[in-house]
């Protein structure tokens, strides 16, 4: 189980950072050709507001399973509110990037490269810590504690929203280059 999930962790890093990896490209072209036009454009500040809004939504999620209110981790209040966490944080950050020299695949892969950053703090930073503690306890033959079912839980439901997650961040990326939905590069 151990190895599995070594795979399934890892092949989140390598998605999430090739893709980011393609996506500074894109936005340091767009700010190079904006500069080159006479226009005052910052790639670093669409690069850092980027990393600033979906690490911050996903510390929200956090906060959410880890509190104490367990009203939070019922599934359509948890849905709900993620819901709008993620079209707040997308809005956050077309608001702060949207400034017209951005090209439409910066912003709609900023949005769904967003939902993939986000989704790999899911994998990594619940996921497999929930795991990992099902795995030593399975492994040390005591039977589960009383907290295995909460890590169950936590791990379902981050699992569970990284699955309907995959449907707006397969659309922006997809829609970077065959739909024009923010600008009119």
């Amino acid at each position: 189980m151990r190895r599995a999930m070594w795979w399934f962790r890892m092949s989140s890093v390598v998605t999430v950072f090739v893709g980011i990896g393609y996506w500074n490209m894109i936005v340091a072209a767009d700010a190079h050709n904006a500069i080159a036009a006479g226009i005052d454009a910052s790639a670093g500040r669409v690069i850092g507001s980027f990393f600033v809004i979906w690490t911050l939504a996903f510390f929200i999620e956090m906060g959410m399973l880890m509190s104490p209110a367990e009203v939070l981790r019922k599934g359509a209040v948890f849905g709900t509110v993620m819901a709008i966490v993620i079209i707040a944080a997308s809005y956050c950050f077309l608001a702060l990037n949207e400034h017209g020299w951005e090209s439409n695949r910066a912003l709609a892969i900023g949005i769904g490269g967003g939902i993939g950053w986000f989704m790999m703090f899911n994998v990594w930073g619940i996921v497999w810590r929930m795991q990992k503690k099902i795995i030593n306890w399975s492994a040390a033959g005591k039977g589960m504690p009383p907290e295995a079912a909460k890590a169950a839980r936590l791990s379902f439901l981050a699992s569970r929203l990284s699955f309907w997650l995959s449907f707006p961040l397969l659309f922006f990326m997809g829609a970077a280059s065959h739909y024009i939905l923010f600008t009119a590069q």
